[in-house]
């Protein structure tokens, strides 16, 4: 807005160009200024946008100037497409005032514009008679603008089926963390939702609730898919009990038809995952057109442990990238080492050899280190210049350079190589890569004494 009313006083053609616009007007409301002028200012501001939807967005102390944003509401109610306004001092208990009426009386109105609704409080827990969508209000999935949701965010205590029963539009869901499961018993005779548009689904540690929200809705088999070109399940668990049923519900959703076309494996494994050992192996499994992988020291380690008895999986693996970030020390470098070869002999002796060990991204400031892994594994060590230079001319030292990419490149790369004569191709289009974290998750694979 302050840009606004600047760039209309540069000239006189400006000026009209602007003042003359009612949509630059109308789609940079912000009420934390307009609250804080003068009611000519205010009206002034209003009679510039037309007739044109509005989008209101800013903050607001709801001690100072609720009367104005609940009179501007229930005025341009109907004209507002975006409201997105987080409000300071909302009361969190009854207030006998008219104005808590007066807003709860607008959002229950027809607003035939509204794409966008979203009012977030300094207070977790807002007095409920004041907005609608606060629970427990029985009634608020009847708000005559429901239906033109496109994005939905469910939260504690709401009637997450009777309102996705009401927006057949939906294409966006997210649901947040709930401290009440929803009781299965409720919907058993209850008949699917259809969301036709539904392509996205956002979940924030509600796995207790999820389960019955994906087992009651229908969407498009062709909507929610994994990506093409790549996908990433992640998710970080802070509990006191091992969520096992989050792994399950993962593969259930992603399905294995869809990780059978993964390629390319990054595998990051947190300790301790003792009760997610068969839902690891059934993830492993369905990964089978697997032919790269990069996991981390505790993913390898649980491959290792696999492969040790005697499980083949990832049957058509031909390289395994051992990339760098682990703090090991000397002796659990050269153990650690001495298990990717074991693992290498395993695969041999089970008829699935491994093609190419790629090391060329695990970087050392030890020498000792990567002659340890040539002494063992019979590697070729290629030495990279550790000088960049620059346009000048001028040798810049490795580790103080980030002007160029091949200042990023580690200093010592080295391969190993099964004795057959293979080349190292690059990935194709239609590699499908695929990064997964598994946590949290204790000593499962024990280490030997």
């Amino acid at each position: 807005m302050t840009t606004a009313r600047r760039s209309s006083q540069v000239c006189q053609k400006w000026r009209e160009l602007i003042v003359h616009s009612p949509v630059i007007w109308a789609k940079i409301i912000d009420l934390g200024i307009l609250a804080r002028k003068k009611g000519e200012w205010r009206n002034e501001i209003l009679r510039r946008t037309g007739e044109t939807t509005l989008c209101i967005t800013g903050p607001l102390d709801w001690t100072k100037s609720a009367v104005y944003f609940c009179t501007l509401l229930a005025r341009h109610w109907e004209r507002i497409q975006k409201l997105d306004v987080w409000v300071s001092n909302f009361p969190c208990s009854g207030n006998s005032s008219t104005v808590p009426t007066l807003l709860a009386d607008t959002l229950a109105c027809p607003a035939p514009a509204l794409e966008f609704l979203r009012i977030l409080t300094s207070e977790s827990t807002p007095d409920k008679s004041i907005i609608p969508l606060c629970p427990p209000i029985p009634g608020y999935v009847s708000a005559p603008w429901i239906p033109q949701l496109r994005a939905i965010t469910v939260y504690e205590g709401m009637d997450s089926l009777a309102l996705l029963a009401k927006t057949p539009l939906l294409e966006s869901l997210r649901i947040e963390p709930s401290c009440s499961t929803l009781r299965a018993e409720k919907y058993l005779n209850t008949s699917r939702i259809d969301l036709p548009r539904l392509n996205k689904i956002t979940t924030v540690q509600s796995f207790r609730d999820i389960r019955f929200i994906l087992d009651s809705i229908n969407t498009a088999p062709h909507y929610l898919k994994a990506a093409p070109d790549g996908m990433m399940l992640d998710f970080v668990v802070y509990t006191g009990r091992l969520p096992t049923i989050v792994p399950s519900l993962i593969m259930a959703s992603v399905g294995s038809s869809q990780l059978h076309s993964v390629t390319t494996l990054q595998l990051d494994i947190v300790p301790d995952i003792t009760p997610l050992r068969r839902d690891v192996m059934e993830f492993f499994m369905a990964c089978s057109s697997v032919q790269s992988i990069q996991p981390n020291q505790i993913g390898f380690e649980v491959l290792w442990a696999f492969t040790k008895e005697g499980h083949i999986v990832f049957p058509s693996l031909c390289t395994l990238v051992i990339a760098g970030g682990y703090d090991l020390t000397r002796s659990d470098q050269v153990k650690y080492a001495d298990k990717v070869l074991l693992f290498l002999k395993m695969r041999e002796n089970m008829g699935r050899p491994l093609t190419l060990l790629n090391l060329a991204d695990c970087s050392s400031h030890r020498t000792e280190d990567v002659e340890y892994w040539d002494k063992l594994a019979k590697v070729n060590i290629r030495r990279r210049n550790r000088l960049c230079v620059s346009r000048t001319g001028l040798g810049i030292d490795f580790e103080r350079c980030h002007g160029c990419g091949i200042a990023q490149i580690n200093d010592v790369g080295f391969f190993y190589t099964h004795p057959v004569n293979y080349l190292m191709s690059k990935a194709s289009n239609t590699a499908r890569t695929l990064q997964v974290s598994f946590g949290k998750i204790s000593n499962m694979f024990p280490r030997s004494k």
